[in-house]
C-alpha cells in the first residue's frame, strides 16, 4: 500500500473479500510511505509491515514457519536475507524517490484537519477530459433521465437539434409522467456587453433567436408546454450545467484576454452528485436564476 492507492476501488474490495476469511486467509499488508496508523477500512484488521530491514525479516520469519515441514533452517534464513536485502533496499528507496503524476490532497487536507478546520463534507466527483455540450451528453439525458433534466445552456442548438426529435416525441408523455424538464436560454435581447462577452460572433443576437425559434418549434411539434420548460437569463453565467436526475454535469465558464467566454464544445467536464455541498450549490445557482428567468413565450410574443 502506497498513499496514492489507500482509497483504490479494487484495492478496497480485494481486502473485503479478504476480510471475510478471517481464520483462514493469510494477510499481510505491506506499507511503502505510509504507517500502520495511517490504515482504515478492512485492512486496518491485519498487521500490517512497512519496508525497513527490521518488519521485513520478522515478516519472512512468519512466511517460514507457515511452510511447517518444509520450511528453511532460522540460520539459512538469515544468510539469505543478509546476502540479497541491500539489492532489495536499493530498489525500494529508488521506487520511494519516484514522483507520481498525483495531488497531495490527502496530505493537505489531513494537515487542515491537524489544525482545527472542521470535518470535509466528502462527495462523489469525477472529471472527463473531454465531451462536454456534445450530442452525446443531450442523448444521455433524453434517453436514461427518470426524474429530472435541467439545461443551463446559451444557445441550446445541440440539445434541440433535428437529430433528437424522437426523443422529444416521448418528452411529452415522460413529463406527464412527473419528469421536471428545464431549459434555460441566454436571453437575445440582454445589454450588448452581456451579449458580446458571451460570444465573440457580431451576429450572436440573431443566432440566438434563431435557435430560440428553433426549440420552440420542436417542443410545440411533440406536445409541449414552451412557456412551462425553457425560460430565458440575461446576465453571466459562471457555469454551465446539465443536470440529470441526481447527477450534475457542469463546466466552468473560461473567458480570453477580452472578456469573451470561451467555447464549450466538447470541453472537459466535472460530475458531481446532487448532494450538499457542490451539487447542492449548482442546482440552487440554477433554481435562482429559473426563478428570476423569463418565459420563452415572452420573445414569441415580441418576434411575432
Amino acid at each position: 500500500m502506497t498513499p496514492e492507492n489507500t482509497d483504490s476501488a479494487w484495492l478496497l474490495f480485494e481486502a473485503g473479500a479478504l476480510s471475510k476469511a478471517l481464520g483462514r486467509s493469510r494477510v499481510c499488508p505491506l506499507l511503502l510511505g505510509m504507517s500502520p496508523s495511517d490504515i482504515d477500512g478492512p485492512l486496518s484488521q491485519f498487521q500490517a509491515t512497512t519496508l525497513s530491514r527490521e518488519e521485513m525479516f520478522a515478516l519472512l520469519v512468519t512466511l517460514n514457519e507457515e511452510l511447517k515441514d518444509t520450511k528453511l533452517e532460522d540460520s539459512v534464513l538469515q544468510r539469505m536475507f543478509d546476502r540479497f536485502w541491500p539489492d532489495l533496499e536499493a530498489e525500494v528507496l529508488a521506487i520511494a524517490r519516484m514522483r507520481l503524476p498525483s495531488s497531495d490532497l490527502r496530505s493537505v487536507v489531513d494537515a487542515l484537519s491537524k489544525h482545527g478546520f472542521p470535518q470535509p463534507s466528502v462527495g462523489r466527483m469525477v472529471c472527463f477530459a473531454e465531451g462536454f455540450e456534445s450530442h452525446r451528453i443531450y442523448d444521455l439525458a433524453l434517453s436514461e433521465a427518470r426524474e429530472r433534466i435541467y439545461v443551463f445552456g446559451r444557445k441550446n442548438r445541440k440539445l434541440f437539434d433535428k437529430e433528437h426529435g424522437p426523443e422529444f416525441a416521448e418528452l411529452a408523455n415522460r413529463i406527464h409522467e412527473g419528469l421536471d424538464f428545464r431549459c434555460l436560454f441566454l436571453d437575445p435581447r440582454a445589454s450588448p456587453h452581456i451579449l458580446q462577452e458571451e460570444h465573440r460572433d457580431k451576429d450572436f443576437s440573431d443566432q440566438l433567436r434563431r435557435c430560440i425559434e428553433n426549440a420552440c418549434g420542436l417542443l410545440r411539434e411533440s406536445g409541449i408546454d414552451v412557456g412551462s420548460v425553457c425560460r430565458m437569463y440575461n446576465n453571466h453565467r459562471q457555469h454551465a450545467l446539465v443536470v440529470i436526475d441526481h447527477a450534475v454535469l457542469f463546466s466552468s465558464i473560461e473567458r480570453d484576454t477580452h472578456g469573451t467566454a470561451k467555447t464549450l464544445t466538447k470541453c472537459r467536464f466535472e460530475v458531481v452528485d446532487s448532494g450538499p455541498p457542490l451539487g447542492d450549490e449548482l442546482v440552487s445557482g440554477f433554481q435562482s436564476v429559473w426563478d428570476s428567468a423569463t418565459p420563452l413565450t415572452e420573445l414569441e410574443k415580441q418576434m411575432h
